[in-house]
Formats: C-alpha cells, structure tokens, sequence
C-alpha cells in the first residue's frame, strides 16, 4: 500500500457550496441494495479544511480503491521537503473524519500511540481508501488524474535517533543527496510504467514511491548512517510477477561484508556467484551469518560479540540448534572468520553506528545496481539485500550485480578507508 502522498497537488480551488451541493446529490442516489451510499457532508468547513480536502482526494484518486496509508499522530508539521504543502496532521485528520462519518471512504483508523520502531514500518499506520461515490465527487468538483500533478519530491528522510524521538530532521542538498534523489526518482518511475502484482494477495503495487530511510547518529545531518527502504513488496509473504511473468529472488550472498570488499578494494570477494562466503568448514552457514552480520559487525569488542551471540542462542531455538551442529568453540569460529575476511577484519567490533555506516555503503551499492537495471530495462524490486526480477532477466541482473561501478561520491564520503 502507498504512503501518503504529501507531494500531490492540483490547480484548482474547492469550493464550500459547491462541495456541499454535490455531495447531496450522491447520497441521494440508491446502491444496489436499495440503500443510500453516503450522507451529504456537512457546510462546516473552513477554507484550510477545503485546501486540505484537495490533496486528500488527489491521493485518493491517484491510488483508487487501494488503501492509502497515514499517521494520525499529532506531530509538528514537517518541513518542506517533506510537506510542501505544508499539510497538518490536526487539519488532515479532520478532513479524513468528515469523510469517513459521511460514508465517502473505508477508514481503518491505526494506533495513535504509533511509534516509529522499524524503518517505514506501516504497522500501526491508518489506512484510507476510496470508494465509489468519493470517486465520483472528485470527478465532479475536477480532480481527475489528467490534473493531478507531482510537485519535486525528495526520497531522502532523515530522522533523530528513537531516544530523541524519531523526529524528521531537514538537511541541506549536497552532490550525494542530489544523486540519490536523482536515481531514486528515475528508479521508481520506471518501476511505475510496470505491472507488479502479489499473486497471493492479488494487490497491484502503483504508485511507487520509495524512500531511502537515515539516521542522524552523529548530530551533523551527515547522511552517512542507514539509507535503507521499506514499504510495498517488502513485507510479508509474496508472489511476485511482473507484466504477467513469474520472478526469482536473488539474494545478495555476504552482501555488507561482499559490499565493503567492493568499496574498498573495487572488487567482490566472491567472483562466482554460487559460492557461499559464510561457509566455515563444520558450522552452519545461519551461525556464521548470525555471528559476523549481528554481533561482530556490530559490538564495540569482541567479548561484546560474543555476549551477543549468546544471547541470540538463548532466544532463537533454530539458531542455538544449529549451533550445537558444531563441535568447534565460539573462540575457533571466530577465529576461522577473521582468518577468511582477513582483509576486512578491522572492520569488525566498531560499534553499531558505524555497523549503520556499512549499512549505507551496501544499500547504496543495492539501489545504484538497481538504478542500472532500469537503464537496460530489467524492472528489479530491492528486498533488503536481494533483488526480484523476471526470470528471462536472470543472466543480465546477475551480470549487472556483479560489474555495476559505483560513483566516487560514496567513496568520499565513506568513514572506512582502504589500510
């Protein structure tokens, strides 16, 4: 389901009487089961809520009989790059109920103790749809898809840390933000020209619009922490076909630390994409990627490391089970890891804000690649470290993963630098 989109607009004017007029007129008219379809809305409307109105029924027009998500959490106003129309929470949440009461939209209100614990996590967002007669109020006050228009957006959200409040913070564009913006723009637009359904659920991803989601870990608005997306495909169980063909998943093998080799060194650590990196002779492939993925990546040392691993096994059957495989100690797993990614070892117990580093570094990889295939017309949907494509894209997306260059831009601002 789309998010809010707070960049939709339209040239023109609703007016009061005229709103009030027509919707009359619908909820005269019956249903098929000899019922009403809605209320008249009411004449109580002050003209912030009517320019308000306007961009909610562009939305619901531009997303039609979907649900379209959003936050009812009273919140300051965003700024404009995330709100050039400078919408209120307070006045949005008006209009949507003046709406729903009359029967013009499905409303499904979320939590208002919304609070954001994942990455554009939708989970406790409020969901609103059209209907047939909302539909037809549009039509008739002139908001059609012919006049709906989007303003420049940004797909670049930069948020404080959850412990200051998870707030939106405005920054100042650089030649990296001017980049991403650039491929992501373009990126999304072509997955728009394209049909994407989830044949389990039968739901049409349209209105693409993905956000690279960072957090301002050292107070400098210096986007160089997290960059990940969420939303549509990316959660949940799935199906995918794309223009009506069957898709595969690839998945990125080692893809932080083959990322990082790549940043640093300009190659990948494993040239034959069949071979897999967490592969440690007599342990299991989900331990080694537990260990250096969730604790060695991310601890400030390495006895750090080790009491997260083990809080892991205490909380994961499958893992603990999967370790006890293993007739080898922790200490020797360890050890045979450090030995393999030599090369990279210095990079292991930096802490997690520089774990969120490497983060940025390997999306940035995942969505330039990304970005590559819409050049050689191969539509391929990011899924955290892996793609999906149609399975006649197969050998191009493989090659393009492989021998897609990166722009310097990453390589300057990077915190890591070659030893």
């Amino acid at each position: 389901m789309p998010n809010f989109n707070y960049y939709l607009d339209a040239d023109l004017d609703i007016e009061k009487h005229n709103l009030v007029a027509l919707s009359k007129e619908i909820s005269n008219t019956l249903a098929a089961d000899n019922t009403y379809r809605c209320d008249p809305l009411t004449n109580k409307w002050t003209l912030t809520q009517l320019k308000v109105l306007k961009f909610v029924l562009c939305n619901l027009i531009q997303y039609p009989n979907i649900g379209v998500l959003y936050e009812r959490k009273h919140q300051a106003t965003l700024s404009k790059r995330y709100n050039p129309n400078q919408i209120g929470i307070k006045v949005l949440n008006a209009v949507i109920d003046k709406l729903d009461e009359a029967g013009f939209i499905q409303h499904t209100p979320g939590d208002n103790k919304w609070k954001h614990t994942k990455e554009n996590s939708p989970a406790l967002m409020s969901e609103m749809a059209s209907t047939e007669q909302l539909l037809e109020l549009a039509d008739q006050l002139g908001i059609t898809t012919d006049v709906i228009y989007k303003k420049d957006s940004s797909h670049i959200k930069l948020r404080s840390l959850l412990s200051d409040g998870g707030r939106f913070i405005d920054f100042k564009d650089t030649e990296y933000t001017r980049h991403i913006d650039k491929i992501m723009s373009e990126y999304c637009n072509f997955l728009n020209q394209q049909t994407i359904i989830n044949e389990l659920t039968g739901e049409e991803y349209s209105g693409v619009l993905l956000n690279r989601s960072y957090r301002d870990r050292d107070g400098k608005q210096s986007l160089i922490y997290g960059g990940r997306s969420g939303g549509h495909w990316m959660s949940g169980d799935r199906e995918i076909t794309i223009n009506g063909e069957a898709t595969v998943e690839f998945d990125y093998n080692a893809s932080i630390l083959n990322n990082l080799h790549k940043h640093l060194y300009g190659s990948y650590l494993n040239a034959d994409s069949e071979v897999d990196l967490y592969v440690i002779e007599d342990v299991h492939r989900d331990v080694t990627k537990a260990l250096i993925t969730r604790c060695m990546l991310n601890a400030k040392s390495r006895t750090q490391s080790t009491m997260r691993f083990n809080s892991l096994l205490e909380k994961n059957p499958d893992l603990r089970q999967k370790r006890e495989q293993s007739s080898l100690p922790t200490k020797a797993i360890v050890d045979a890891i450090q030995n393999k990614f030599s090369n990279l070892k210095h990079l292991f117990y930096q802490g997690p804000d520089q774990a969120e580093h490497y983060s940025w570094i390997d999306q940035n990889h995942l969505f330039e690649i990304a970005h590559q295939a819409c050049l050689y017309d191969v539509p391929a949907l990011t899924v955290h470290d892996s793609f999906i494509v149609r399975e006649s894209d197969k050998d191009t997306m493989e090659m393009l993963m492989y021998s897609t260059a990166m722009p310097d831009v990453y390589k300057e601002m990077s915190l890591i630098k070659r030893l």
